[in-house]
């Protein structure tokens, strides 16, 4: 009497964030969590909606933009996709507990959350190039909006490959094996068919046949309401081997680039403004036209203190076009340059302005690693699976706005204008 069987795969087979969760969470995940997952997602898509589309709409009505507003539009966009496709798309396949009918839809799932929640990742780190560029080299010019879009294009055709790479990987149909005691065909490969019955018009039962030498080697793939799980037979798994430690790599990665560069940053910015505190003190009792000035120097100097407010979101200078550089001087009468910045006003604000530029790239930063860590860890069972904890990396999706607009006085400004204008 032949026997059927069904094969399925672990889901660890994967480097996705989703991966390790799909096979090894569902089964015990309790209803209590389950709701707890659906309110919090639904909470954050709420907020994220909102949050993310005003960014878009402010930065998208500025007169004057550089690349980093290039890159916050990207970060922004793709944020307000994952709050208004894939966080309720995840939503809904909680709910279902994985259990979908057509096979597309698990596809479209798996393509989302490798492709919207990674994008976010290289996006920040093409933001911290940026700004290291801007800060640390702001004379290369090597930033430009036209390059930023081009970076911006590049990244997303690679995150489109790696998603459609992933998505190939599930599926919702089942693997059954017919047993029996038939003659074997030694060293043959499984064979996948579709099971499909005939029926003869003249005849009143249906019938099929197949051959008996195949029985014991066939496999039926067959559509039903299944598991969106992973499906180990679509491609080979040394490559998914491979696929899934680079796309694991993809967070550590971003993480180490985003820390080392904003703390270049930050070191630059610090020892900058101790050279300018020390040279500005001994030159307190100078006369201002003093005609030995340096007119480069001072350029680097003012360059150095737009950049710095444009992180802190104080524009107070005129940028150019780009990483906006700007070359800004005040010429007296007498055509000879002023230091206009010797005050101890000024010396103050520019300590307040180096606190303000610490606590932001502090934010970012920490921001960053906390969203994302405690879930690639789980995916990577590193630590003990919980799926509340482990959807908290969309929190990261949410507070983009907040980060990157919000504490920036632009923004504020900006916003305040929309809303009068909108009064009125």
């Amino acid at each position: 009497m032949e026997n059927f069987t069904t094969t399925t795969d672990s889901a660890g087979s994967m480097g996705s964030l989703q991966a390790s969760k799909d096979a090894k969470a569902e089964d015990t995940i309790s209803e209590t969590e389950r709701l707890v997952i659906v309110v919090m997602l639904s909470c954050l898509s709420a907020v994220g909606i909102v949050g993310n589309a005003l960014a878009i709409y402010v930065f998208t009505n500025l007169k004057q933009k550089m690349t980093s507003t290039i890159f916050i539009l990207t970060l922004a966009g793709t944020d307000f996709l994952t709050c208004l496709i894939t966080i309720p798309f995840t939503i809904a396949i909680e709910s279902l507990e994985y259990r979908v009918s057509v096979d597309a839809i698990c596809k479209v799932y798996h393509f989302l959350i490798t492709t919207t929640v990674p994008f976010s990742c290289v996006i920040i780190v093409a933001i911290a190039v940026d700004r290291y560029m801007c800060i640390c080299h702001p004379f290369h010019h090597w930033m430009t909006i036209r390059r930023a879009r081009i970076i911006i294009s590049v990244l997303v055709c690679v995150i489109f490959i790696i998603g459609g790479i992933a998505c190939m990987h599930y599926t919702i149909y089942t693997q059954l094996t017919r047993h029996g005691n038939t003659t074997s065909m030694p060293q043959m490969p499984y064979l996948l068919m579709n099971v499909t019955s005939t029926q003869d018009p003249d005849l009143e039962n249906s019938s099929f046949s197949t051959d008996p030498t195949l029985t014991e080697f066939q496999t039926f793939t067959e559509p039903h309401v299944g598991i969106c799980n992973v499906n180990t037979h679509a491609i080979n798994q040394r490559f998914f081997s491979v696929f899934r430690t680079a796309y694991s790599a993809i967070f550590l990665v971003s993480c180490i680039i985003v820390l080392v560069l904003y703390s270049i940053i930050y070191r630059s910015v610090i020892a900058q403004r101790r050279k300018k505190l020390r040279i500005k003190s001994t030159q307190c009792c100078l006369l201002w036209n003093a005609a030995s000035i340096d007119a480069s120097q001072e350029a680097v100097e003012m360059t150095q203190d737009f950049e710095l407010s444009q992180v802190n979101g104080e524009e107070r200078y005129p940028p150019r076009q780009g990483c906006g550089v700007t070359e800004y001087s005040e010429t007296q009468n007498n055509g000879l340059i002023r230091k206009g910045s010797l005050s101890k006003a000024r010396i103050e604000k520019m300590r307040v302005a180096n606190i303000k530029t610490a606590f932001t790239l502090f934010i970012v930063t920490l921001v960053f690693i906390v969203a994302f860590l405690p879930s690639w860890l789980m995916a990577l069972n590193f630590v003990s699976m919980n799926v509340i904890v482990f959807y908290m990396h969309y929190v990261y999706n949410v507070v983009n706005p907040l980060i990157y607009a919000f504490l920036n006085q632009n923004f504020k400004t900006e916003l305040r204008r929309i809303v009068r204008c909108q009064n009125h």
